[in-house]
């Protein structure tokens, strides 16, 4: 689901039954190749995690310090590298949103 800016996200943990919190996304410019990481969980504030490089071994190596792929929920700003951090979480078994750069608050 795709929020205007200033919305903030309902994020509800799948299955768990738990009320959903609100986060407010924020920019973090990064250098080209990146990938910012940021964590929510229940009860607990944002931690943020650094970057990684936007490659393939790199993102599989989180997911699996994350957890349970099932488990967890990511989300992205899209851009004009294409799907194919998208199509990886997936396949994984993460889902995963793909947010539209102008609904990204400044």
């Amino acid at each position: 689901m795709l929020r205007r800016p200033g919305e903030g996200t309902d994020l509800k943990e799948p299955g768990n039954g738990e009320a959903p919190r609100r986060l407010r996304p924020q920019g973090h410019p990064l250098p080209t190749g990146s990938i910012y990481i940021a964590v929510a969980r229940p009860e607990m504030p944002p931690m943020d995690l650094g970057s990684i490089k936007n490659e393939p071994a790199a993102v599989s190596k989180l997911v699996k310090k994350l957890g349970d792929p099932k488990n967890l929920v990511f989300c992205y700003e899209a851009g004009p590298c294409g799907y194919g951090l998208y199509r990886q979480l997936t396949k994984m078994g993460a889902r995963c949103e793909v947010v539209a750069p102008s609904l990204v608050p400044e």
